[in-house]
């Protein structure tokens, strides 16, 4: 017991001893960097190059019973604002989904435009109703 308690001793008191100089190294290396007046307290943040949603999949599916309709679906199962615009970039339908079916049989046939939010994330994708 008195072997594990000088371990762990011997360990924290090693990352007690960490230089500022080592922390302002390592945060160098980030795109970003919010700084404080401690060196030790900076926190480095790093950018997000793309703001495309994670796995976001279009899946279609048309059944006799319910019709056609699809599912907007990615990485992350959260709530989702879907925008649709026809061809000559008028918006024409909204809804917001989390995994819900969203129904095309009132819209006519044609492309579309669709505008999907997940957060702070936007993606816009093409879409053909046949």
């Amino acid at each position: 017991m008195k072997i594990i308690y000088l371990f762990l001793l011997v360990n924290f008191s090693a990352l007690a001893n960490i230089s500022t100089d080592s922390v302002k190294g390592n945060i160098q290396n980030a795109e970003a960097i919010v700084k404080t007046e401690d060196p030790v307290a900076a926190v480095a943040v790093k950018k997000t190059k793309s703001n495309s949603i994670s796995g976001l999949k279009i899946v279609t599916c048309d059944s006799q019973k319910s019709g056609k309709h699809i599912y907007i679906i990615s990485d992350m199962y959260v709530r989702k604002k879907v925008h649709f615009y026809n061809a000559t970039g008028e918006k024409v339908y909204s809804i917001s989904t989390v995994g819900s079916p969203i129904y095309l049989s009132k819209m006519e046939k044609g492309t579309y435009k669709i505008k999907v939010t997940e957060g702070n994330k936007t993606e816009t994708k093409d879409f053909v109703i046949n």
